[in-house]
This record gives structure tokens, sequence and C-alpha cells, in this order.
């Protein structure tokens, strides 16, 4: 078992692996991708995979993954401008997480396509929020690639500083990373959280509010 998982690693499929699994995590966010792009950057260490190559199969499925959630936000658009105003709690949540990362888009516009991926779910809402609203595309790709170059680079360096540091200790090399990487994501929630309620106490963050259905120019 262990011998087949060492030759998958030390094959240039486990970059066809990390960018498909990066990819399906923009649209079905189940498993964080952020886990296998450190676990494979820490074991980047020792030269296979090149990391360089893991950032960029990092990159591209996130850029493809962001795309993908960008179409299924505009086709949601239009199965809400059809459907009924009685709408199942499924869509009533859908519509909900489409309104909020659309206040998003529409307070931070690019910044929110490029930061949104550091929050738990923030990459999948943000990209279906901008299909859904009719983000332009050109920005929306530009805004994309950015993000995904930058997620992309500080998600593997972190699995590949924690490979360097417990090089004599593979099995926790991943930890660094991962406890890093957790940290960010939960200071920048509080962060947002904080702001949230800020608006909120002063009356601004209702005046922002938008419906999914309205379109950007």
């Amino acid at each position: 078992m262990f011998e087949h998982v060492a030759s998958l690693i030390t094959s240039p499929w486990i970059l066809l692996l990390v960018a498909a699994a990066v990819a399906v995590d923009g649209f079905v966010p189940v498993l964080p991708s952020e886990t296998l792009v450190i676990g494979m950057g820490a074991v980047a260490i020792g030269g296979t995979p090149h990391v360089a190559l893991l950032v960029a199969a990092a990159a591209i499925g996130s850029l493809t993954g962001d795309l993908v959630a960008y179409h299924l936000g505009d086709k949601a658009a239009s199965r809400f401008r059809d459907s009924a105003p009685a709408a199942s709690d499924g869509k009533n949540r859908l519509r909900q997480c489409l309104e909020r990362g659309s206040r998003a888009l529409r307070r931070y516009g690019a910044l929110a396509v490029i930061l949104g991926r550091y929050l738990p779910g923030g990459r999948t809402a943000t990209a279906m929020a901008a299909g859904s609203i009719g983000y332009s595309r050109r920005r929306f790709w530009m805004s994309s690639a950015a993000g995904s170059a930058g997620w992309a680079t500080y998600v593997a360096a972190l699995g590949y500083l924690g490979g360097a540091v417990l090089s004599d200790q593979p099995g926790f090399a991943m930890l660094p990373g991962l406890l890093i990487g957790a940290a960010t994501a939960l200071t920048v929630y509080i962060v947002g959280r904080v702001r949230r309620a800020r608006l909120s106490s002063t009356g601004t963050g209702h005046r922002t509010a938008s419906h999914p259905d309205s379109r950007l120019s």
C-alpha cells in the first residue's frame, strides 16, 4: 500500500491529481484542497514533485474551479428568475449565500475575488455570486488568475516550509503549514465578522444589500 502511494507521489500524475482536486473544490467544497497542496509542498522538499510545478498545478486548478463556479452561479441566477416566488429552503439558502457574495463583490470588487478563497467556502460563494450578478467575465478571469497564483504560492510555500523545518520527521512535516493556514483563515474570518458587525450597527450594511438577479454593467 505504502509503495503505491509513494509511486503516485513521485509520478507526474500527482500534479494532475492536485489540479483536479483544487478545481473540484471550487464548486464542490467537500474537502479542503489546501490540505493536499500543503502536504505535497512538504513532500516537495525532497525534489519531487518540483515545487514550481506544484504551484502551477494548484493555480491552474484554482482558476478552472473558479470559472466553473462562475458559470454555475450564472445558471443559478437564471433558475431563480424563472422559478416561482415560493422557493424551497435549499434555494433560499443558496439565494442568501449569493446575496452575501454579491454584497462583498459590490463593496470590494476584484479584492473579494482575490481574498475570498482564504475563507472557508468563500471561494465558491464569491465565484458563484460573480456569475449570478453578471460581474464582468474578463475582470473576474483576471482577478481569479491573480488570486489563484497568490493562493497556490502561499499554500505550497507553507507545506514546503514545514517540510524544511521537520525534514527529519516526515509524519509531522505538514503540521506547521496547516496551523499557519488555519490561523490565517481564522484571522481573516474574525476581521470580516468585526467589520460586518460595525457596518450593521451603523446601518450601512443594510443599504448595501442587493438582489442576486441584478446585473452589473
